[in-house]
């Protein structure tokens, strides 16, 4: 995790293949790489920025799959949906401002 991103929260809902930020700090759990490996569990802090890859439902509760930036490994995580929101580039959100404006 370099720095902070340059990202801020575009309010919308998430769809999968969406930059998305960590909006709270969080314990998350990784991502196993085979169904007999050891449930492993890591820090997130806020403004952590990733990729919704997907959507998880365990025991009645909803989890985001996100694959994880700047690790130099790939870290896929499972967040609770209410500790995410959909991401937008500052300069992307004025252009789709602007372009809604024109219509």
């Amino acid at each position: 995790m370099n720095g902070q991103p340059n990202f801020e929260v575009d309010g919308s809902l998430a769809c999968v293949g969406d930059q998305v930020l960590v909006c709270e700090d969080a314990l998350v759990e990784v991502a196993r790489q085979s169904p007999a490996a050891p449930l492993t569990w890591r820090f997130l802090p806020a403004t952590t920025a990733g990729r919704l890859i997907g959507w998880r439902e365990h025991e009645q509760r909803t989890y985001a799959v996100v694959d994880v930036d700047g690790e130099d490994r790939r870290l896929v995580v499972f967040v609770s949906d209410r500790k995410i929101a959909r991401a937008a580039r500052p300069d992307m959100a004025r252009r789709r401002h602007i372009h809604m404006r024109g219509r």
